[in-house]
């Protein structure tokens, strides 16, 4: 009775932690946002990548507005007045640049912590930069 138990549990255990294993850290940070403010930030993701969002306060009041948007202007995810998101994931269609906003319109600053993780497709997409370059160019009209 107890054998096939523990193999099932060790099942259990070793394929949480491989599925754990293949989730890359984007970024995970605690910022303050202050009143009437926003805070804008981007990163890349490659088609096929699973990205999984937590989000929590830290003075357990809400945040007046979470978006993740494409550059393009589609809208992948929005919420208002959160205080928790917990492991919400999202499937990228395509490559490209998302585009995080946090907007708090209360009269107190808020502090927050923020954990994006990506799942990579494949392992050709396994070493994918998140970074977001941004590149200045120069325009001259005479």
């Amino acid at each position: 009775m107890k054998k096939p138990f523990l193999l099932v549990l060790l099942i259990v255990l070793f394929s949480g932690n491989l599925i754990a294993s293949k989730s890359i850290v984007v970024t995970q940070k605690t910022i303050k946002i202050e009143s009437q403010k926003e805070d804008v930030f981007y990163f890349g993701f490659a088609a096929g990548d699973q990205l999984t969002l937590n989000f929590e306060t830290m003075d357990g009041k809400e945040l007046t507005e979470l978006e993740i948007m494409e550059l393009n202007g589609a809208v992948l995810f929005k919420d208002y007045k959160s205080k928790k998101i917990k492991n919400s994931a999202f499937k990228i269609l395509k490559t490209g640049i998302l585009k995080f906003r946090l907007l708090n319109s209360a009269s107190g600053g808020r502090v927050c912590k923020i954990k994006i993780q990506r799942a990579p497709a494949s392992k050709a997409t396994q070493q994918f930069n998140t970074t977001v370059y941004w590149k200045q160019v120069f325009d001259t009209s005479y």
